[in-house]
């Protein structure tokens, strides 16, 4: 006898790198500790280029489960970091967090058929429960997502094994600290978690289409700087920075410090620049030292375009980073 699956949820990811091909480097797992959960709820996954959906042959299983179903998400490229857009810069333990069953006026709420674009994004601290005291003090309760409350681990005499993965945060009146909880029995610390309550999935879709979470990543912006380092260059006295894509971006041309004796010439865009994956901007360097002739003579038909590996931060977060291209 075949199996009849329910179309529960789609998952579906997009990212400003990839405007035509979509992305796709992600790699996802369910969590070690709710894969039990998972399969018992006979539900199921399938994976597509640009997210997954989540299905199940026997829906109302889930019907008054509270307990989680955690999603671990891992980014293929080392680089994909640089060219994101992200409210804060990526830590060691530090996690991307999404729950669709956490107080909706959190930060980390998942609430359904909604865009959640990158730059809304936190990151939630990476911590076992027995550290928490390093940063909040004696911390009597902790809290977890769904609500319950549980006495402070360390008071009780046992360790935090005891608790499952999952959110959770301190019960104070002075101090809220928020934290992920991941028990050793994880191979590989997740880039991102997803968590899912299934039985809000189940009461969400009674009667109704599947439920649609898209995760739109935003592509950082940087000033870009083309820095002239080949001496061939000291030959031009007009050089100039222009646009071939009617983009508007304008060159000016400045000095930048390379080495703490060595300065050199650079042109500055004159606004901030998204990383592109697959890109079709064209910029060329010109010399325009004969005054005679309208024309500029062509130094470089086409510079590079920046890259992830290019980036150079800031230490102010509230500024631009800038991408500095040598030539």
């Amino acid at each position: 006898m075949n199996q009849v699956f329910q179309h529960i949820a789609t998952v579906s990811f997009q990212h400003e790198f990839f405007p035509e091909s979509g992305f796709s480097g992600f790699e996802i797992t369910v969590s070690p500790e709710s894969e039990r959960r998972f399969l018992n709820l006979q539900f199921h996954i399938k994976r597509y280029n640009t997210g997954f959906y989540i299905f199940s042959s026997s829906p109302e299983l889930a019907v008054n489960e509270i307990s989680p179903i955690h999603f671990h998400i891992n980014f293929k490229d080392s680089f994909f970091w640089n060219y994101t857009d992200l409210k804060s810069t990526m830590q060691r333990n530090h996690v991307l967090f999404l729950d669709n069953s956490i107080d909706e006026k959190s930060p980390y709420f998942m609430g359904i058929n909604t865009t959640f674009t990158s730059s809304q994004f936190i990151f939630l601290n990476i911590n076992d429960l027995k550290n928490v005291s390093k940063y909040v003090g004696a911390a009597l309760q902790i809290k977890n997502s769904a609500g319950e409350i549980f006495p402070y681990p360390e008071s009780l005499g046992y360790g935090s094994g005891f608790f499952e993965e999952g959110f959770f945060s301190t019960v104070s009146k002075s101090d809220f600290f928020p934290f992920y909880h991941i028990n050793g029995n994880s191979f590989k610390t997740p880039d991102m978690i997803l968590s899912f309550s299934p039985e809000i999935l189940y009461h969400k879709t009674l009667n109704a289409k599947p439920l649609n979470y898209s995760l739109q990543f935003t592509a950082k912006k940087t000033f870009w700087k083309y820095i002239l380092v080949d001496k061939v260059y000291e030959n031009f006295q007009k050089l100039s920075v222009i646009d071939l894509t009617n983009t508007d971006v304008i060159f000016s041309k400045s000095e930048i410090q390379i080495s703490p004796n060595i300065k050199a010439t650079c042109f500055v865009s004159n606004q901030a620049l998204s990383f592109c994956g697959e890109d079709n901007r064209r910029f060329q360097l010109v010399d325009q030292s004969n005054t005679t002739s309208k024309k500029s003579k062509i130094i470089l038909k086409s510079l590079p375009l920046a890259t992830a590996e290019m980036l150079h931060a800031t230490e102010n977060e509230s500024e631009f980073d800038s991408s500095h291209i040598f030539i």
